[in-house]
């Protein structure tokens, strides 16, 4: 049995584990390009998809059980994968955080809208509008 395939994963298990982190990257793309252009009424889905695919990904990593050890292609392989994925998370954070302070400005720009129209409103019962009813 040769010395790098001993605590080589499985094809299988190899190739699922390559799928999910690039299943994951692409979705943190998509969310990304999106979250630049949405005003946030998506993002619940969004964290669903996202941690169906988080989770996903941690079944399979849970599988490994320490398996990187052997096959430096792998190991290689999957460390740049990871970082990528773990890059496309900081970018996600920046996004989010992004999304939150434009979301923040917009509700700032409608408080301030409803303040000032609050100041062209008559107030009390002596300046209700009264109607004349036909039955008078």
């Amino acid at each position: 049995m040769n010395a790098n395939t001993t605590n080589c994963p499985s094809e299988g298990l190899a190739k699922d584990l390559f799928e999910a982190l690039d299943s994951l990257a692409a979705l943190q793309q998509t969310q990304i390009r999106e979250m630049a252009l949405s005003d946030g009424k998506k993002i619940r889905g969004w964290r669903e998809s996202h941690q169906k695919a988080c989770d996903r990904l941690q079944f399979l990593l849970v599988r490994m059980n320490g398996q990187l050890v052997g096959d430096a292609d792998f190991r290689t392989s999957f460390l740049r994968r990871m970082g990528d994925v773990l890059a496309g998370e900081a970018d996600l954070r920046r996004g989010a955080s992004l999304l939150r302070e434009r979301i923040g400005r917009q509700l700032r720009a409608i408080r301030r809208g409803k303040k000032t129209l609050r100041g062209y409103t008559l107030r009390g019962p002596e300046n209700l509008p009264r109607f004349l009813s036909s039955r008078t």
